[in-house]
């Protein structure tokens, strides 16, 4: 749907209330080509914070706070569990050539994120309407 989109969206159902989410962004001035390139097939476009809070400004929400995650979320929560079952899967399903390349492209989603890391993340955000 798209960040803009949805904020957009989120704003016309909540004409009053809190919101809260989280999106990927950049964390600095740091934008690895491998990175880029592989956002742009995910066809992820990805703002930095300020981004981010201009956007939701833009859209009518009032910013009350907002965090990186730590990159132990990623990989405690998610990127850890997420490879043992792409192992499984790997193994239980050897002769599936679509789900091998969806499993592919996730080990290269994280092991971009392994090596870069330290250039976005999530940041979660909590704003009003």
């Amino acid at each position: 749907m798209g960040s803009e989109r949805g904020l957009r969206h989120f704003r016309h159902l909540l004409p009053r209330g809190y919101l809260a989410l989280t999106e990927m962004n950049w964390l600095g001035s740091e934008r690895p080509a491998v990175c880029r390139e592989l956002f742009a097939r995910f066809n992820l476009p990805v703002l930095d914070i300020r981004g981010t809070l201009e956007l939701i400004a833009e859209v009518g929400f009032r910013m009350l706070g907002h965090f990186v995650l730590p990159a132990s979320s990623w990989w405690t929560d998610y990127y850890t569990p997420l490879l043992q079952r792409l192992a499984a899967l790997r193994q239980e399903h050897p002769d599936d050539s679509p789900l091998q390349e969806m499993i592919g492209l996730v080990e290269e989603e994280i092991e971009v994120y392994r090596s870069h890391g330290q250039a976005y993340g999530y940041v979660f955000y909590v704003m009003q309407a």
